[in-house]
């Protein structure tokens, strides 16, 4: 699923989107918190950045197993959370059941 992915190019743009007031967090530093399950940096990652970026990031594999359980961070009503529940909610099913199913559209979504 999906070909060659340049993560640092992806990682450039990603942490301004997510961690615009932290210039010195590398990949490496954010990969090893993401994989502690540092709620914070995930839930903010999640939310940020954009959200094939932060698939990419993670890894196909791991977004696949772990999303279930990262999902319960992502718990507000408001628009940003929603959108981006949707969002990742269609490509995690994507990658595990081949279809994406997307629950009520809106237009930020098509977006």
């Amino acid at each position: 699923m999906g070909g060659i992915v340049d993560r640092n190019k992806i990682w450039s743009q990603a942490k301004i989107d997510a961690f615009w007031d932290r210039p010195k967090l590398t990949y490496e530093k954010w990969s090893e918190k993401i994989d502690k399950n540092d709620l914070r940096i995930l839930k903010q990652s999640m939310l940020y950045m954009n959200t094939s970026d932060f698939v990419n990031l993670v890894g196909y594999d791991t977004y696949s197993k772990k999303y279930v359980e990262w999902r319960e961070l992502l718990t507000g009503d408001d628009s940003r959370t929603k959108l981006k529940n949707g969002c990742l909610d269609s490509l995690w099913s994507k990658y595990t059941c081949g279809t994406m199913y997307v629950q009520n559209p809106t237009n930020e979504w098509f977006n």
